[in-house]
Parts: C-alpha cells; sequence; structure tokens
C-alpha cells in the first residue's frame, strides 16, 4: 500500500512541475548554508553577479549589456532554474529589505547593488559600466 501512496505523490510532483514549466532545480542550496547565506558569498566571491529570472526581459537587457556587449566575467543565478520557490522567494524578499525591490535583475558589481535591467543599460550607454567592471576585474 505504501508503494501505491508513493506512487500517487509523484505524479502529482511532476504535474505540479510541468504546470510552471519547471523542472526540478539543481539545486544551488544544497548544503546547510540558507539561500541567503549563499547568495551574500556570491556577491563577496564574484566581481560581478546577477541575479536573474530565464524569461525576465529585464534580465536578458543586463546579461546582454554586461555578458555580450562588454564580454563581462559574470556570475549569473538564474532563480527559476536554480532554486525551488521557497528559496527564489526568500532571496527576493532579502532583495526587497536590502536593495529595495524584490524584483529582477539584481546586478552587484564589486559587491554593490548597482540596479536592475534599466540601470544597467542606462551605466552601459554612459560608458560607466566598462569602468565599474574593469575596477573588479571582470574585464
Amino acid at each position: 500500500m505504501a508503494c501505491v501512496a508513493a506512487m500517487l505523490r509523484v505524479p502529482q510532483r511532476i504535474g505540479a512541475q510541468r504546470v510552471f514549466g519547471r523542472t526540478p532545480a539543481p539545486r544551488f542550496c544544497t548544503s546547510s548554508l540558507p539561500v541567503v547565506e549563499k547568495a551574500t558569498s556570491l556577491i563577496k566571491d564574484h566581481g560581478c553577479v546577477i541575479f536573474s529570472k530565464s524569461t525576465c526581459p529585464f534580465c536578458a537587457l543586463a546579461k546582454t549589456a554586461i555578458q555580450d556587449d562588454l564580454g563581462a566575467k559574470c556570475h549569473v543565478l538564474e532563480l527559476d532554474r536554480d532554486l525551488d520557490f521557497k528559496d527564489m522567494d526568500t532571496l527576493q524578499n532579502h532583495f526587497l529589505s536590502t536593495t529595495g525591490a524584490r524584483s529582477v535583475p539584481r546586478v552587484f558589481i564589486g559587491g554593490k547593488f548597482v540596479g536592475g535591467g534599466s540601470e544597467v543599460s542606462e551605466l552601459h550607454s554612459s560608458g560607466q559600466l566598462k569602468g565599474m567592471l574593469e575596477k573588479v576585474g571582470a574585464l
């Protein structure tokens, strides 16, 4: 009977993931460290970090400016692919308290929050983005 119950749970879980167009996350949070501590560590350890969602046009704008146009080394965390819903919500709530918004992208250069897609695009257009990335060794 337990085997039948286990079989019944699997389609429900898989079905819920399909409804949202998701497959199981590669598990950014597989250790005992909470997601906020891991994100903080990423920001500290990398010159440039983008917290993104794979289908977000403003995220694409920031990634294009930083990675494609300038060719910068940048760590990108796709929240919708790399985190489960609970961790994604926790991280976005953390961003609300630390950056003033929970929306993505959240772009950090040299450990400092520089903005979202529009702000990164403006920094790129003005020529400031390249200097910021060079200063932290991302270019």
